[in-house]
Formats: structure tokens, sequence, C-alpha cells
């Protein structure tokens, strides 16, 4: 959770970084809520589903942005 709570103070100002980041972030959202569940990670498969759909409209809705404005103009919450 570190890298999530850490974000916004991390040099990204560049979009490789950025994507990098992005990345690592999806990884962490997915990945701990199936280690934490263990071998019941399909059972509460509609918790995970329910948890994660947040964080994937936020983002889908950052990349419309992104895809709409030069990364010059960019804020830094789109490189997130």
């Amino acid at each position: 959770m570190s890298i999530l709570l850490a974000a916004p103070f991390l040099p990204m100002y560049t979009p490789e970084r950025a994507r990098i980041f992005r990345t690592v972030k999806w990884i962490t959202v997915i990945v701990a809520p199936i280690a934490i569940l263990g071998s019941d990670a399909l059972k509460w498969s509609w918790l995970i589903a329910s948890t994660i759909w947040p964080v994937a409209w936020i983002e889908m809705s950052r990349e419309s942005i992104r895809r709409k404005l030069p990364v010059e103009r960019w804020p830094k919450q789109l490189y997130l």
C-alpha cells in the first residue's frame, strides 16, 4: 500500500515514469486482494471485482483525458 500512498510525492513528470508507476499500481491492486484471500480468492471474486471497479473507472477517465491533451499540458494527477 505504500506505493499507492506515496504516489503524490513521487517525481513522476515524464510519461515513461508514469507508465511504470501505473503498471506497478495495477499489479498491486490486483495481486494484493488475491494474496490476502489466498485459496478463497475465487470464492470472493465478486468482492475483488467490486473493489477494483472504482479504481478502473477513474483510470479510464484519466486515460481519456491523457489522449486529448498534449503531454506538456498534463497536470501531475494525470501522471498517476
